[in-house]
């Protein structure tokens, strides 16, 4: 089992917390605990898990790559990068 430390929570949030186990009739602690698993249980609040293709999409977006082809794979080819407003220059390897 996991511990966190919390270091600079404001006093606000410490008081918050703290009035929020009495009325629960937790310790502090436990009611850290119960707010973290209350919020992590909310949807969305995890990122999903993505397809390897997406997250390598997402690191190189920025390059201007605006299509990815992919051959079958026992055609050998290699992937063709289609880069946005590149011109034809009539080379069909991607490169």
């Amino acid at each position: 089992m996991g511990s966190i430390n919390l270091d600079d929570l404001d006093e606000e949030s410490v008081v918050r917390l703290r009035a929020r186990a009495a009325g629960n009739g937790r310790t502090i602690e436990e009611e850290a605990l119960n707010v973290l698993r209350i919020a992590l249980d909310q949807p969305g609040t995890l990122p999903q898990p993505k397809y390897m293709g997406t997250a390598i999409h997402e690191l190189f977006k920025d390059l201007g790559i605006d299509e990815v082809v992919h051959p079958p794979r026992s055609s050998g080819e290699p992937i063709e990068f289609r880069f946005k407003n590149s011109e034809d220059d009539g080379d069909d390897s991607g490169y």
